[in-house]
């Protein structure tokens, strides 16, 4: 469960860049 949000957070930093 906290897979997940760490795996959502990490894309949306991505994306920010």
């Amino acid at each position: 469960m906290w897979g997940h949000t760490y795996s959502q957070h990490k894309e949306e930093a991505e994306q920010a860049v």
